[in-house]
């Protein structure tokens, strides 16, 4: 699912840019559950680096520049 779909719905998504997030050097294991609790983490404590959902507007407008030449 897309997240642009999520939206409407009444969830509020978080779309963490995964660029400056290092990895924790203590983690033992690395698996989808031990990445989740680490991103939840992050969060919980105000310091996951978040991207930006754009609102349809603007993304149609993004998208017309993107397409420009």
């Amino acid at each position: 699912m897309h997240v642009a779909n999520t939206t409407p719905t009444g969830f509020t998504v978080h779309v963490a840019n995964a660029t400056p997030i290092r990895k924790y050097d203590g983690l033992k294991y690395s698996d989808d559950e031990t990445d989740a609790r680490y991103l939840a983490d992050l969060l919980r404590l105000g310091i996951l680096p978040e991207g930006t959902i754009l609102p349809p507007e603007i993304r149609m407008v993004r998208d017309l520049a993107r397409k420009r030449q």
